[in-house]
């Protein structure tokens, strides 16, 4: 009986045989997800893979090669709770961040974010990110700023409303779930939007 199923989200964890890969790093390949679009159990490399974003003529793989990956909470996603905002530089650019980022409450590490980085910004209670990004170009380049905005009555509200939709989304994905459960996941779910 064979491991995974056609459709299965995976991603490689090793490289039993180096040969194989045309010439290609191994390191190129650890670590990429992607999925899988045929299975031939006859075969010594059974999977044969359709990668997110490497572009490779070696797609066939063996079961010790690959592992599932969960689909509700990916590795490489940040989970972040509530009044924090996380910030991706995909600019391959230097990003500085705004000395006005401190003085209006946000907190962070104010060392500039370089390329590829990733940074978290802690907000105050009761507030949201309000952001903005300059490019002066040259020397100076991209700067950041991230300020606390207080939320009014209606963005409490919809934030609540949110959360609420969320624990719903979470009862749902139970396996454990009845169709009552739902009819009445659905039923609060109409109470609390009116």
């Amino acid at each position: 009986m064979m491991r995974f199923q056609k459709g299965d989200k995976i991603k490689i964890v090793k490289v039993l045989d180096p040969t194989t890969l045309s010439g290609d790093s191994v390191d190129k390949y650890i670590g990429e997800t992607g999925v899988i679009k045929a299975i031939d159990p006859e075969y010594q490399y059974p999977y044969e893979v359709t990668f997110d974003t490497l572009d490779s003529v070696n797609t066939l793989w063996g079961e010790e090669e690959i592992e599932l990956v969960s689909e509700e909470q990916p590795e490489e996603v940040v989970e972040t709770k509530p009044n924090q905002f996380l910030y991706y530089n995909d600019t391959k650019r230097t990003v500085v961040i705004h000395t006005a980022t401190k003085s209006h409450g946000t907190e962070c590490d104010m060392k500039d974010i370089q390329a590829g980085e990733m940074r978290m910004f802690y907000l105050p209670e009761g507030s949201f990110p309000w952001v903005k990004m300059w490019d002066y170009g040259g020397e100076r380049g991209l700067q950041l700023l991230v300020s606390p905005t207080p939320m009014g009555q209606e963005e409490m509200k919809a934030k609540k409303n949110v959360d609420r939709v969320d624990e719903i989304i979470e009862i749902l994905k139970s396996k454990d779930v009845s169709i009552i459960d739902v009819y009445e996941a659905l039923h609060n779910l109409k109470k609390w939007v009116n």
